[in-house]
């Protein structure tokens, strides 16, 4: 067996910091079925709460806001309830399915704010591919 040979830990320079966490980032999740989703870290901090729910008018940011108004929705623990409104709102407005929304709390204003994300990923085809059979 070879020896080990240790370096001068000054020979060490380069530090690689960890990236976020796809566990840290808090998002809202919306397919074309109506099905409005939080995460598991943004349910955990909504379940419960009356929140109000308010778009941009181009659909692209959204808010999360306590609220003692009568157009509010409690979340259950899961994070998903079905929106059909929302839905509507994002087809008038062309957002691609399934929408989703990166949300980070604004400490001085006291809401969720949320900006649409790259989908990198559409729906899934409604029809297979091609036999690939030519005639």
């Amino acid at each position: 067996m070879a020896a080990s040979i240790f370096l001068p830990l000054e020979q060490f320079t380069v530090l690689i910091s960890p990236s976020e966490s796809r566990s840290d980032l808090m998002y809202v999740s919306i397919r074309s079925d109506g099905k409005f989703s939080l995460n598991g870290k943004l349910a955990a901090a909504l379940h419960g709460k009356p929140i109000q729910i308010l778009f941009t008018e181009d659909a692209k940011h959204l808010c999360l806001m306590e609220s003692t108004s009568a157009e509010t929705f409690r979340f259950p623990k899961n994070g998903s309830r079905k929106l059909d409104p929302v839905i509507h709102l994002l087809k008038a407005r062309k957002i691609p399915f399934p929408a989703k929304y990166i949300v980070h709390y604004n400490k001085e204003e006291k809401h969720w704010q949320g900006e649409i994300t790259a989908n990198p990923t559409q729906e899934p085809m409604r029809h297979g591919p091609g036999s690939g059979k030519k005639s």
